[in-house]
């Protein structure tokens, strides 16, 4: 699970399909995604290093849903 600073607090970023059933959504604030799941490995978000390796896509294509392994 991945998570970033967004408006003052850390959000999740990426989250796998496992998550998502455990009832994790991405946005969530991660204190409260902590309160379901709290043995969850997290790691930062390095949007620059995701902006270098993944290529441009064009607006509409369908992107992962699993970034990450939990």
């Amino acid at each position: 699970m991945l998570f970033e600073h967004i408006k003052g607090g850390l959000r999740l970023a990426a989250i796998d399909q496992s998550l998502i059933r455990e009832g994790l959504r991405i946005g969530q604030n991660l204190a409260d995604a902590r309160a379901i799941i709290p043995d969850m490995e997290v790691r930062e978000i390095d949007r620059s290093l995701l902006e270098t390796a993944l290529p441009v896509l064009p607006i509409g294509t369908p992107m992962p849903v699993r970034w990450c392994r939990s």
